[in-house]
């Protein structure tokens, strides 16, 4: 097979200028640890999101395991989260002892449905998680005047949307607190990363006391995930050359020299390695980097998305995702541009008999697959919408590697496929 490989991950987010900035960290020992990148890091991102503090953690579910932790929830305490969602935004609900109820999505947006939001809360429920999915902003103005007339906490997850408005302000300013994921498929990336912004003094001040508990990662496993986008970014180059690329990333595999944005012992409700680490200086160079250059990722994916939608639209194809929010208050920046279509498990088979490789968030409503959802407390039959939705998108990647070449191929592939001629 000698088509290149199109994927939402392995390096897809770095271009050649963020691999001198790796190049530079790598080879410079001195700057892996400490420094003052994390803090300049923390000043930027809470200047720009518009929110008084922010915390730096290792990743974006370590950010928000410290917001729940500040909260001091009863044991008893319910945090709603969305029905179609990544475990990371789920898994820290209990590791503080909650229990996540899960609210069914928006057909059209994949955002947290603001009427069955009122069919799920109780007299328990304390927290709600809004998700603004694939970079699309929620109906925060409706969810959060519920959220507020009922009392909850709201905790903003902008792990896909660095960058989104809402009625001209970012989202991530709206909750009482917000996080952001800079994992390696996110919209600025440092391999690993994460962000807490939280608005009440009280809570800030427990914050500060839990990121002073955590220590640095071992200077091994930073050499490793420093290396990692070199060694991943080789084997997607060369992934279609007699299989050279596919046969080298499963040696790392094997040999363990990779490090997994999910590991296992979390799909099963488990801690991760890494939680009770604090994100490095090495890494917060990388995101400051990537976070300098945002208006140009954006209007990459933007233009990405756009060709898409012109594309499909040529087809005579309608089942796309919107633009704005469902009230029109809310934009995209598209981390994900996503087609619906009723036989995607099948039309995504397909694509990976040539090398494509998106359909990480496919398949299942808690991603990724192979999740118990019984140690998540999923019960399937409370969600029907994203459960059948998790089944029917076919998320395409809008990353700095999709150019005019990739654009063209993907959609003659899956028009070939989703689409044939009758």
């Amino acid at each position: 097979m000698f088509e290149p490989l199109v994927t939402s991950s392995l390096s897809s987010q770095f271009e050649s200028d963020d691999f001198d900035v790796l190049r530079h960290v790598l080879f410079h020992p001195r700057l892996w640890s400490t420094g003052r990148e994390v803090a300049a890091l923390e000043e930027e991102i809470a200047s720009y999101i518009g929110m008084p503090r922010a915390f730096a953690f290792f990743s974006g579910r370590g950010a928000l395991y410290a917001i729940l932790s500040a909260l001091h929830l009863p044991p008893d305490a319910e945090v709603l989260v969305p029905g179609f969602t990544c475990i990371a935004a789920v898994a820290p609900v209990l590791w503080v002892g909650a229990q996540p109820v899960y609210v069914d999505i928006d057909e059209r947006t994949l955002n947290m449905s603001p009427v069955d939001l009122a069919r799920k809360i109780t007299q328990k429920s304390r927290v709600v998680i809004v998700q603004h999915t694939f970079g699309l902003a929620c109906e925060l103005e409706s969810l959060l005047a519920f959220a507020r007339r009922h009392n909850l906490f709201i905790i903003e997850d902008c792990a896909h949307a660095l960058g989104t408005e809402y009625a001209g302000k970012k989202v991530g300013s709206f909750g009482d607190a917000s996080f952001l994921s800079f994992g390696r498929d996110k919209v600025i990336s440092g391999i690993f990363g994460g962000m807490a912004l939280m608005r009440d003094r009280v809570y800030s001040d427990r914050m500060t006391h839990f990121s002073s508990q955590l220590i640095f990662p071992p200077r091994r496993l930073l050499f490793k995930i420093l290396l990692q986008p070199f060694l991943t970014s080789l084997a997607r180059r060369r992934y279609h050359i007699f299989s050279s690329g596919k046969i080298f990333l499963k040696t790392l595999k094997t040999l363990r020299f990779l490090n997994f944005a999910v590991e296992k012992i979390e799909k099963r409700g488990g801690r991760p390695s890494f939680l009770s680490f604090r994100l490095p200086n090495a890494l917060a160079i990388i995101v400051r980097h990537q976070f300098s250059k945002l208006d140009d990722l954006q209007t990459h994916r933007t233009w990405v998305a756009g060709r898409f939608q012109k594309t499909f639209t040529a087809f005579g194809q309608e089942n796309m995702p919107m633009n704005v929010s469902s009230d029109g208050k809310g934009n995209h920046i598209f981390l994900r541009w996503v087609l619906r279509h009723p036989t995607a498990t099948h039309v995504l088979r397909r694509a990976e008999q040539h090398n494509v490789f998106i359909g990480d968030w496919h398949g299942s409503p808690l991603v990724p697959s192979g999740v118990s959802y019984t140690a998540f407390h999923f019960n399937p039959a409370t969600c029907p919408i994203a459960c059948r939705a998790a089944k029917e998108i076919i998320p395409f990647p809008t990353h700095p590697q999709i150019g005019e070449k990739e654009i063209e191929r993907l959609a003659c592939l899956f028009k070939n496929y989703a689409f044939p001629a009758k």
